[in-house]
């Protein structure tokens, strides 16, 4: 995933000032100055860069480098600044901002007008929350929020999901110098507890290193249940920089032989290379597989900052070979001017990524393509330092503007962050309230949209699809074209709960029949269809959906609360008795399969063995791309066209016959009613993504709400006809089946 490179880009600074911002215009032999640092960020920025363009979606453990080195940089300096009484929370903030902000505006700016060029109109909406998010460091937490986990570098990506690492680490820095201040004044009170001298520096060690533990135990749990979670949570993550603060308070009192050093170093910078070979850190991090990243970067810090001082050229004491030789690698040009550039590259080159992955189409970049991408990301990394960054840190680095300036620039740079932040985020509103009003007039009927009715025998040919009328719902609002789904599931992926509610029911009477739709997402988009049969039955039909789990007995699910879910939602079935439960039968992919889950059997049996009709409908097909971003990209082809450039062949995406009546004579299938709709959503021979003037799918794999509606008549006809006694009470009305406005 996406991670900064330190807030503070410049090496560590032994013993005095903090360290520079994220120009690093100081040289690198400088007096006091620790080349292997920069060097480190040089190979960390490398892996990150080389693993977002060409690793697809892998992790390289170079964020959990750069968390570490920024703890390292931060932690002692700050608290040596609050020690000597030269430290103020305004001027510490202000000078943060002053390093950060500059750069993150001229790429956050760039990313809204590269949005509006590029991205369909659809996705403008939650890019510029992410904007505002991003802008007042708040972007991981609008990743949890919207539920967004980390992914590979792809067309559907955020071009700001890279802000998360920042966002923590800036957590971090606004908290810092108030609990430095806090310690110090506590010492002054305080002196002695227990006869021990109290200090400033043990009561931060202390707080930090207890706040570290707890985040370390945090992470290791939130890992194993919501690990998508825990990705991005500043408090799983804290442990990371902690541990950098805490080896920068201890390191004073460790003195390490050349030998060791080099050792230590070696065996530091193979663990950073090699991480993301070795672990799936988009899957681990940031649980106990995070330690290897982690160690291998207090290693390197370890061995460059253990051990005599060194004179500005880094002479190693004689014997030292393999500590001389290490430092000549981390401190070799090509690291270092890397790491001059670290911050601006870093948060350049995934958004210019992401806009080639929009532009081109394709899913992932070639080497060509890819090295493209990265020469961009240099040179403008390379212009925004010389031209932005750069002049801004040495204007508010001179002597006479050491206090003041700093403060009154910090709050001027503050107030543009917030009027950026407040302006993306009225914008968005401003999308938000237009996409409402289109999704409402979707309710208005339409004979030129008749959706599924063209598939149904007997349909004349094009009747009333004139080029001339746009397909609804638009590309713009497809997305959201979700109103057909009932409030009544439980989304929340950490919880295992089982939420149920009752979506139809006759007005009058008991109902004939009681339906009971339990599932995820796949059953869930097929509500409306149930709902009309049932208006039309007299049934009673009630939803028991959680998002992104199946109906299951067994280990097959998701995650652990599937498990519990499904646990939950079959004791409730079993225990409520109802005529029909309807499920997800097979379970379709990208790749073409369709398949029969046996622990989704398993579930179906225990069911028809208590005595209750289960009905099994096919999975719906998906798609490799979203439809809605496909047809924005083709929008310049006549509407046949567009719709042709972004369907697929049925057998691609079905891989042939329907599993589940195939396996009439197996016991996963037997006392089991399967419904193949297929018909009703593809062609004989293409599943086309507008069918009857409407849009069929609102991202790669669920319905929207304006096409389910027309599949009602289609349902209640295979419903009939593979369990007809389910009507035996309820003789069809007139019009039964006929999709309702």
């Amino acid at each position: 995933m996406p991670g900064n490179l330190g807030v503070h880009a410049g090496s560590a600074v032994r013993g005095n000032a903090a360290p520079p911002g994220p120009t690093g215009t100081r040289p690198a032999t400088a007096a006091g100055r620790i080349a292997e640092i920069d060097g480190l960020r040089g190979v960390a920025l490398a892996l990150v860069v080389l693993f977002h363009v060409f690793g697809a979606g892998r992790v390289s453990g170079g964020v959990d480098v750069f968390l570490v080195i920024s703890g390292f940089l931060t932690t002692r300096a700050v608290l040596r600044r609050a020690t000597t009484g030269r430290l103020t929370a305004p001027e510490a903030w202000s000078r943060d901002l002053l390093r950060l902000a500059p750069t993150a505006l001229v790429v956050l700016l760039a990313v809204v007008g590269g949005t509006l060029a590029i991205l369909p109109a659809g996705r403008w909406e939650g890019v510029l929350r992410e904007v505002a998010a991003s802008t007042t460091s708040w972007e991981n937490w609008r990743l949890i929020g919207a539920e967004l986990a980390y992914g590979a570098a792809g067309p559907a990506a955020s071009p700001l999901q890279h802000f998360w690492s920042l966002a923590v680490q800036v957590q971090y820095l606004a908290a810092l110098p108030v609990v430095a201040l806090g310690c110090v004044m506590l010492a002054a009170r305080v002196r002695r507890f227990r006869g021990r001298r109290i200090t400033a520096e043990r009561l931060f060690a202390a707080l930090l290193g207890t706040v570290t533990v707890a985040s370390f135990g945090y992470a290791i749990w939130l890992t194993t249940t919501a690990q998508q979670v825990a990705y991005f949570h500043t408090f799983a993550r804290i442990w990371e920089i902690g541990a950098g603060g805490l080896l920068a308070l201890a390191v004073r009192r460790v003195c390490l032989s050349a030998v060791l050093r080099g050792v230590a170093g070696w065996a530091g910078l193979l663990a950073v290379v090699s991480c993301g070979f070795l672990f799936d850190g988009g899957r681990l991090f940031p649980g106990p597989a995070t330690l290897f990243p982690v160690v291998g970067a207090l290693l390197v810090l370890l061995a460059a900052d253990a051990g005599a001082p060194r004179a500005a050229d880094h002479a190693e004491p004689a014997g030292g070979a393999r500590a001389r030789l290490f430092t000549r690698v981390l401190a070799g040009p090509l690291p270092r001017r890397l790491a001059t550039i670290s911050y601006a590259l870093y948060l350049w080159h995934w958004p210019l990524l992401i806009a080639w992955l929009a532009v081109s189409g394709r899913s992932r970049t070639g080497v060509l393509d890819g090295a493209a991408v990265v020469a961009v990301s240099v040179a403008l990394a390379w212009a925004t330092v010389r031209w932005i960054a750069g002049p801004v840190e040495r204007w508010t680095a001179r002597p006479r503007s050491r206090h003041r300036l700093p403060v009154r620039a910090g709050a001027l740079l503050g107030a543009v962050c917030v009027v950026v932040a407040g302006g993306a985020w009225a914008a968005a509103d401003g999308l938000q309230r237009g996409r409402v009003a289109q999704l409402a007039a979707l309710t208005e009927p339409s004979a030129a949209h008749p959706g599924a009715a063209v598939l149904r025998p007997g349909w004349p040919g094009d009747a009333g699809l004139a080029e001339e009328v746009p397909f609804r719902p638009s590309t713009t609002i497809a997305g959201s074209d979700g109103r057909h789904l009932t409030d009544c599931a439980n989304s929340d992926k950490k919880s295992g709960e089982v939420v149920t509610c009752v979506i139809a029911a006759p007005e009058s009477g008991e109902p004939t029949r009681r339906v009971y739709l339990v599932g995820g997402s796949h059953t869930q988009h097929w509500e409306d269809a149930w709902v009309q049969v049932a208006d039309d039955a007299g049934w009673e039909v009630t939803a028991v959906i959680k998002h992104g789990c199946r109906l299951t007995v067994g280990p097959q699910a998701s995650h652990r609360y599937c498990v519990e879910w499904s646990a939950g939602a079959l004791d409730r079935v079993l225990a409520d008795r109802p005529d029909v439960v309807v499920v997800e039968s097979t379970k379709t992919s990208t790749e073409g399969r369709d398949v029969v889950v046996p622990e989704q059997a398993a579930a179906w049996t225990q069911i028809a063995d208590a005595g209750i009709q289960v009905i099994g409908v096919r999975d719906t097909p998906r798609f490799t791309e979203r439809v809605p971003a496909c047809l924005e990209r083709h929008e310049a082809l006549p509407r046949e066209e567009a719709s042709a450039a972004c369907s697929a062949p049925r057998d691609d995406l079905f891989g042939g016959t329907f599993p589940a009546a195939a396996a009439a004579g197996d016991p996963t299938g037997a006392g089991i009613v399967h419904l193949d709709l297929t018909d009703a959503v593809c062609g004989p021979e293409t599943c086309d993504v507008v069918v009857g003037n409407v849009v069929v799918y609102r991202d790669a794999d669920h319905l929207t709400g304006t096409y389910a509606e027309t599949l009602g008549p289609d349902l209640d006809a295979a419903v009939r006809a593979a369990a007809p006694w389910l009507f035996e009470d309820a003789p069809a009305r007139t019009g039964a089946g006929a999709p309702r406005p």
